[in-house]
């Protein structure tokens, strides 16, 4: 258990910690407090854990050893559980969460209508190397046969 930032007892589950966010934070089983890892912590974490992972794979590749890899691999876990045990949590309300809720919400809608939109206009240009024969059929075109050359 770690220590809520509401109450400062031992309260939020080690699962709860490391599952939380500003859209949906641990809850404090003595105070009933809501709390989460900033982002900024939590993608730290994410990316340290990611290098060192690199790391252990390169140099267990170049000295080809299993027992490096496995090796690493235990390194890495301990320093990304290392990591999560000393990150603090930083109190919030429901409000707040409900906000970052609203706010991941609009993103992923973002997102999801710039990739439709994207696909849909790729699907409207046309294709300057393909060339649609009379049977239906596409057709290649040589390369480069497209483009008008400067005399």
């Amino acid at each position: 258990m770690y220590q809520c930032p509401h109450c400062g007892k031992a309260g939020v589950s080690g699962l709860g910690k490391w599952w939380s966010s500003a859209a949906a934070p641990a809850k404090c089983v003595r105070c009933g407090g809501f709390s989460h890892v900033r982002a900024s912590g939590r993608n730290g974490i994410f990316v340290v854990g990611g290098l060192l992972l690199l790391l252990a794979a390169v140099v267990a590749a170049a000295a080809q050893s299993w027992l490096l890899a496995i090796l690493g691999l235990v390194v890495v876990l301990g320093c990304y559980t290392w990591l999560w045990h000393s990150t603090e949590l930083v109190p919030t309300s429901q409000e707040q969460s409900a906000s970052a809720r609203w706010f991941n919400w609009a993103l992923l809608a973002a997102a999801i209508v710039f990739v439709a939109s994207t696909v849909f206009i790729a699907r409207a240009a046309p294709n300057p190397s393909i060339e649609r024969t009379s049977s239906s059929k596409l057709r290649l075109l040589p390369a480069a046969a497209h483009v008008k050359r400067c005399a």
